[in-house]
């Protein structure tokens, strides 16, 4: 490069810089190689607020084009626009003034503008809009969702369309190995089409290659008489015949004007500046005939080389460029890069005058800033001393030690700003020998706050460890490593990383960092599943906190092995752990760990079904979050109760708790929480039968899901969906949602969701009598629950199967089933598991007229209900005991119905009032009061009709009044009733009630004497139970053959033997042989 060798002529020129560089600094191309070389630099993180910088004071030339530019992002519906050109010919300024005018700032209330300069790769490019447009740190790239999704999805939620500028993108596109990226990124942003504006600014004539066109704009050099009225505008003075031939020589780069007109206006003469022009060609060319420096960069030399121009300013320059992003004017900042600086110069006064001759500019951020070329020659031709440079770095170094907390709300305003000037002063310090004192530690500091912004730093760090020679600076670097290593995925190399960390800080004798070490090696084990190794870890890291007594440490520790052991289903081992965590939480007055702890132990006392106690522990977390201002805290324990409230059916109470949590997520922007409170209402409007509402909630979820692409997200949604389809008994429906959910799933290799998937399906194949194909799928969801040792997945998915096997008369094997669930639920000391199971084990024995057996279980499950306070639950075991003392011929069973009706009448539960009345109608149907039967189930029907919309409930109430009315002798209106209850399980999809159905019908056609429809309906219904392997098809044949009796066709009633027929069926030979030897076709 020719800048290398010009240094020595600008040794020459003036003596710049009083003392030499050192010895041991690197030369300036390679100082300058380390400053922009994307493999070190590749997640320089940055924290820029995106707002659009003041408007230009003077803006010559342009006019026209920056009218046309206005003109062409006011015009378009979709604007994407380059402006091109050389360095320093204004670009960056035609965009600004053309984001400041009138009508653009009227069109797009939301403009922003980026610059690549301090972003070096696509992901931090996506951070410098995501800081733009407001986007919380803590959500970013959270849950799987890609930011680029996630600007994408909050761009699409204003009601505005948005302007975005981003300036130097050559910086990334001349890459290689960002080029691919940003064509990407670029390429997702166009997707938002008219709702934004972009404008990209690069150095260059040719604008980037994406998948949509550009509409560019090439910004030409000054004419002749451009450049003269621009010098003479900011000259003050008229230009004479020197001042035009050095005009003639700037090739119309209005930069270059500006600088020669500041020079002409602070004293220099044109003729002076001429001739100084001349000498530094021929001093150059002295050195090497070949070099030929640009017209710009002569014109920057003679603007830091004058009298004007002191030591001490050209001292503040150096030192400015070594940051990319300028010297922040506020403290405690510029207090530190005073001390940097010799005895008794007045910093204020320095800047002022490079101010004047446009070296500096004002920026935003309360910063002083120079234009890229200026900086560029400022980085090779004006280094400042060695000494000086490194007052500046350690000066940064006490600082990033001092502030190490990332955590800490004064750091976050001290830090994040610094962040690139940090990063550009370690890579300087690195070069420097011997290292700057503590640089390790502070890389290792940085490398904390740029995990927290979510930039990769494992280069730099890997570059600083080959360097440093301190045991300790070695020790943290491995320790920040290995986070940096665990943060992004890379589990092995963050073993090795830590496991180093920790011999070197035994060495070293730093027994707390050991020990926080061994913490972040248990965290990795955990995940790596290696359960055993984890719990030794945390037992190490304990050990050694209670040595130090380092209470924080310790309650950390309890803490972690308080959530190992509740993942573990050791609730009780977690609940010990929790409560120590707690005790010196409050002993050192820390509210947030202490928010932190009584939240686990909420959710730990939920799980166990204590829920009064769990109540008050979420209380005390509010509070603590509360006082310590922890939003999110805030929220998601407001989620907790509304999950708490909600298994009270308390829903109301619910609901409130969810909205409360609902507002904070949008006002941070956190659409997936957002979305999965959405999901959280849906499920309580569907306890309510509120199935509209319901789906409104799930559909604003599934939105929000797809908006920021989360895979995870959207298999929730459609699962939920498919759930809310089955209430409705729109079961093709169901199934698609699930079998979309199930895909999701599959893709995203979450076992889990694929096996509640799985048990989901099954469902719709019972209700559609497909049992064969449910057995399936519950056994695929079995099987992938074992896989993942889910015991309470596994206890769910036996229930399931067993009363598959009560619909097909296998009671027996739904004996095993339901016991294996009870087993599960009781090694998890899961009392709502348990009280499923045994409520189900109570209508198996009702089946087998167990009745002893049966009010054992339904009475054990009635008090694990009431424990847990599920009182919807408890009222559907009330109605079972109502069967149960109905099979006694007690009249307790009307009581028993009654009581469950008051609970869900309480309860506002529509469904469960439908059913109750219908087991009332029942009740009084038997007892042949036919009044009050038929009042109640008239009642139910109304309820199934107009409030529940189950088509299948309204035919079981409809095919009652069937029998009802047949009871009675009103055989029309029994007809009517059987033939509306057979439509609506074919609507319904329901194979099982269509046979019943025909079957009544048929026994009402005999009544009736009709024995052609008789046999018609019955030859209807037993197809029917055929094709669903229904062991009623035999009952129902038996009554055929007694119409066949009474037709007078004994062959047909008598060619067959029942018992064969049974005994066939239970020893499961193929139905075939049954069918072959019937009488009719089946």
């Amino acid at each position: 490069m020719w800048q290398s060798t010009l240094q020595l002529v600008t040794r020459r020129a003036s003596d710049a810089v009083k003392d030499p560089p050192s010895a041991n600094a690197a030369a300036p191309s390679e100082i300058d190689a380390l400053l922009v070389d994307p493999t070190l630099a590749s997640s320089q993180p940055e924290f820029i607020s995106g707002d659009v910088p003041p408007p230009p004071e003077f803006v010559f030339g342009h006019g026209a084009v920056i009218e046309s530019v206005a003109k062409e992002v006011l015009s378009s519906s979709a604007a994407r626009i380059a402006i091109l050109g050389q360095s320093g010919f204004g670009k960056s300024t035609l965009a600004v003034a053309v984001l400041h005018d009138p009508q653009v700032t009227t069109t797009f209330p939301s403009r922003y503008f980026v610059s690549c300069e301090l972003a070096p790769t696509t992901e931090l490019l996506e951070d410098l809009i995501a800081d733009a447009i407001s986007i919380p740190r803590p959500i970013r790239r959270s849950q799987g969702i890609t930011l680029v999704s996630q600007i994408v999805s909050n761009v699409r939620r204003l009601s505005h369309p948005v302007l975005i500028c981003i300036d130097d993108l050559e910086k990334l596109w001349d890459l290689d190995a960002e080029k691919q990226k940003l064509a990407q990124f670029l390429d997702c942003l166009s997707v938002l089409g008219p709702k934004l504006a972009l404008v990209v600014i690069m150095r260059g004539t040719q604008e980037p290659k994406t998948s949509f066109p550009w509409s560019s704009s090439i910004l030409p050099g000054f004419s002749t008489n451009q450049s003269i009225s621009m010098y003479e505008a900011l000259s003050n003075q008229t230009a004479n015949k020197p001042a035009r031939k050095l005009l003639s020589k700037l090739n119309g780069c209005p930069l270059a004007v500006k600088l020669l007109a500041l020079l002409v206006r602070e004293g220099d003469t044109p003729s002076q500046l001429r001739s100084r022009w001349i000498d530094y060609n021929y001093k150059t060319h002295e050195i090497d005939e070949n070099l030929n420096p640009s017209s710009l960069e002569q014109i920057i030399h003679l603007s830091i080389f004058n009298a004007r121009i002191s030591n001490s300013a050209r001292l503040v320059l150096g030192l400015i460029a070594l940051m990319p992003y300028g010297l922040s004017t506020s403290q405690p900042w510029l207090k530190d890069f005073e001390s940097t600086l010799p005895a008794g110069t007045d910093l204020r006064l320095e800047i002022r005058a490079l101010e004047r001759a446009a070296l500096l500019e004002k920026g935003g951020m309360s910063r002083v800033r120079m234009f890229p070329p200026i900086r560029q020659f400022c980085l090779t031709l004006v280094v400042p001393p060695s000494r000086r440079i490194s007052s500046l770095i350690r000066s940064h170094i006490r600082k990033v030690i001092e502030h190490w907390d990332i955590w800490n709300s004064t750091s976050q305003s001290v830090i994040p700003l610094e962040m690139p000037n940090i990063r550009s002063l370690l890579l300087y310090g690195s070069t420097l020998k011997p290292l700057p004192h503590r640089i390790g530690r502070a890389s290792a500091g940085y490398t904390n706050w740029a995990g927290w912004q979510g930039a990769d730093e494992s280069a730099l760090l890997c570059s600083f460890l080959r360097l440093s020679n301190s045991l300790r600076d070695k020790a943290n670097i491995y320790h920040s490593l290995g986070k940096v290593h665990k943060q992004f995925g890379r589990l092995d190399a963050a073993i090795v990383s830590f496991s180093r960390s920790v011999e070197l800080f035994t060495e070293a004798e730093d027994q707390q960092r050991v020990a926080e070490a061994y913490s972040y090696i248990a965290q990795i084990r955990i995940t790596q599943s290696r359960l055993e190794d984890a719990e030794a870890s945390f037992t190490l890291a304990l050990k050694i906190y209670v040595r130090l007594r380092d209470r924080m440490g310790e309650a950390d520790i309890h803490a972690a092995l308080g959530d190992f052991y509740r993942h573990g289903d050791r609730l009780d081992t977690a609940e010990v752990s929790f409560t120590r965590a707690l005790k010196l939480c409050k002993q050192a007055r820390d509210s947030s760990r202490e928010a932190k702890v009584h939240y686990a132990i909420g959710h730990l006392q939920d799980l166990q079904n204590r829920l009064d106690e769990a109540e008050i522990s979420f209380n005390h977390a509010l509070t603590r979050y509360s006082e310590c201002q922890d939003f999110y805290g805030k929220a998601y324990t407001h989620r907790a109760i509304g999950h708490l409230h909600g298994r009270r059916g308390q829903l109301n109470a619910a609901e409130a708790s969810y909205m409360c949590a609902l507002e904070f997520y949008i006002k941070a922007q956190d659409r997936w929480d957002e979305a999965a409170i959405y999901i959280s209402v849906g499920r309580l409007h569907m306890r309510r039968n509120q199935l509209d509402q319901a789906g409104s909630s799930f559909s604003c979820a599934l939105k929000i899901y797809s908006e920021v692409e989360a895979p995870l997200g959207k298999a929730i949604a459609h699962w939920s969906i498919g759930d809310l389809h089955i209430k409705q008994y729109r079961l093709d429906a169901a199934k698609a949602s699930f079998e979309c959910a199930l895909d999701l799933y599959g893709r995203i290799s979450d076992r889990e969701g694929e096996a509640e998937t799985h048990e989901s399906i099954g469902e719709v194949h019972v209700e559609q009598n497909r049992l064969d194909e449910a057995e399936q799928s519950f056994a695929q969801a079995l099987q992938l629950y074992h896989e993942i040792s889910s015991q309470t997945g596994e206890a769910s998915t036996h229930i399931s199967i067993g009363d598959l096997h009560m619909q097909r008369d296998r009671l027996d094997s739904a004996e095993t089933s339901f016991n294996r669930a009870l087993e599960l639920y009781g090694g998890l000391s899961d009392r709502s598991g348990e009280a499923r199971s045994r409520h189900f084990l109570g209508c198996l024995h009702l089946r087998r007229d167990q009745l002893d057996e049966a009010e054992a279980s339904l009475t054990k499950a009635m008090e694990f209900y009431v424990e847990t306070r599920q009182p919807g639950r408890e009222a559907g075991v009330q109605v079972s005991m109502g069967e149960l003392y109905l099979h006694r011929g007690h009249l307790d069973a009307a009581e028993a119905f009654a009581r469950a009706l008051a609970v869900w009448e309480e309860l506002g539960d529509v469904r469960g009032i439908a059913r109750a009345h219908q087991a009332l109608g029942d009740f009084h149907l038997q007892k042949m009061h036919f009044y009050d039967a038929e009042m109640f189930l008239n009642i139910a029907l109304n309820q199934y009709t107009t409030k529940v919309e189950a088509r299948r409930f309204e035919a079981l109430t409809n095919h009652t009044i069937g029998e009802l009315h047949v009871q009675h002798g009103q055989l029309e209106e029994g007809e009517q009733a059987f033939r509306h209850a057979v439509d609506l399980y074919v609507t319904a999809d329901s194979r099982l009630g269509q046979a019943e159905s025909h079957r009544g019908l048929g026994r009402l056609f005999m009544s009736k004497g009709d024995l052609d429809s008789a046999e018609s309906s019955y030859a209807v219904a037993l197809r029917l139970f055929f094709e669903i392997k229904d062991y009623q098809a035999i009952s129902c044949l038996e009554e055929l053959g007694k119409v066949w009796a009474k037709q007078g066709r004994m062959e047909e009633s008598e060619g067959w033997d029942v018992e064969v027929l049974r005994a066939h069926w239970n020893s499961n030979e193929s139905l075939e042989i049954v069918k072959d030897d019937l009488p009719i076709d089946t």
